[in-house]
């Protein structure tokens, strides 16, 4: 399984948690190497030229020709993709950890506090489905989408064995990602590599997370204020100001906002569930999933049209020895080499070619 929403659901989800709070993300990342797959910034290759960007890229909207004007049909999400904490100083980094830590005492308490995540894991649910279409924007980034529909875009059941000599049981929705309005139409079969057929399914929702009750809020500052005496007089100035900023991002991260899926499964309907990104992060590049969904480890994601290479830069005892995926049908897939190189650290750099 990949590591995606251990991470920022536990990415787009509690990652984002591991993103604001420094020091407990060092630790999730030594303890999970290769889970920083995730965070790795993704640069652009236009022509000759290289636009760098440190921590993020921001790719230049660009039309593709042909590209259709179908209305998305329905009401338009709340955002457009989940939303970016500020900048911490080190200051606020030192405060997060106490706002994080009374936010932990809430869950303890009052487990009704936890966002949850629809249906993860549970091959027996009904997909919400919508014979509507992806927005334009969408579309207009992503070409597999836009060709005809063929019966090879058709998601197969998934089959669950309980043991070596039972039968297996047959969950016909089984491989659909556990999100809202799936575009049934617009399922696309985009290619197999190593064991695993990958498919783009795009949705009105594709925010794995739900909102959690309003006193779940109150509860938190309740708590916070309860551990002021415990924190040290030179951290609490300002330390409801990063709070109250804090719980604003919690509640912009249960929005709804639109994307695309990334599914990974094996000829048993098992594998990677589905890695679901915004338009916004598969134009900047954020969409790199690992896992092992044909039993080979890979690297894998979205790439917007244009893009024909994916190369990866990794530290270790190879310096300069770069990897290149090449781009099929808007994904790229690479063996992991992580347990092939010594230092299992992967750069802060890979370059996404463009034609």
């Amino acid at each position: 399984m990949t590591t995606f929403f251990d991470d920022l659901e536990a990415q787009l989800q509690a990652a984002a948690r591991a993103q604001i709070a420094v020091n407990a993300g060092r630790r999730a990342r030594r303890s999970r190497a290769r889970a920083a797959v995730h965070n790795i910034p993704v640069l652009l290759a236009i022509g000759t030229s290289v636009l760098v960007a440190v921590l993020a890229l921001v790719l230049i909207r660009h039309k593709q020709p042909g590209a259709p004007t179908t209305p998305s049909g329905g009401t338009p999400p709340a955002a457009s993709g989940p939303p970016a904490f500020p900048h911490l100083s080190g200051q606020q980094r030192k405060q997060i950890d106490y706002v994080m830590k009374a936010g932990g005492t809430v869950l303890r308490r009052d487990q009704g506090c936890a966002p949850a995540s629809r249906g993860v894991g549970d091959p027996g649910r009904k997909p919400s489905l919508s014979q509507g279409s992806p927005s334009p924007a969408t579309l207009a980034i992503i070409g597999t989408l836009r060709r005809a529909e063929t019966t090879a875009d058709q998601l197969p059941p998934r089959k669950i064995w309980d043991g070596p000599h039972s039968q297996p049981r047959i969950y016909p929705y089984g491989t659909y990602p556990p999100v809202t309005g799936i575009y049934a139409r617009y399922i696309r079969y985009a290619r197999h590599r190593d064991g695993a057929n990958y498919y783009l399914i795009p949705a009105r929702n594709v925010n794995w997370r739900t909102p959690v009750p309003a006193r779940c809020y109150h509860e938190q500052v309740t708590a916070l204020r309860q551990a002021l005496p415990q924190i040290p007089r030179r951290i609490r100035p300002g330390i409801f100001t990063l709070q109250a900023t804090y719980l604003a991002y919690e509640r912009r991260s249960t929005e709804p906002y639109p994307g695309i899926c990334l599914t990974a499964l094996n000829a048993t309907g098992n594998g990677d569930p589905g890695n679901c990104y915004a338009v916004s992060q598969i134009e900047a590049g954020h969409t790199l999933s690992s896992g092992a969904p044909g039993g080979v480890p890979v690297v894998y994601g979205l790439a917007p049209d244009g893009v024909r290479s994916v190369t990866f830069y990794y530290k270790g005892r190879y310096p300069g020895h770069t990897l290149t995926a090449l781009v099929i049908n808007n994904v790229f897939i690479l063996h992991d080499p992580g347990d092939h190189l010594p230092s299992k650290r992967i750069s802060e750099q890979a370059r996404l070619a463009r034609r």
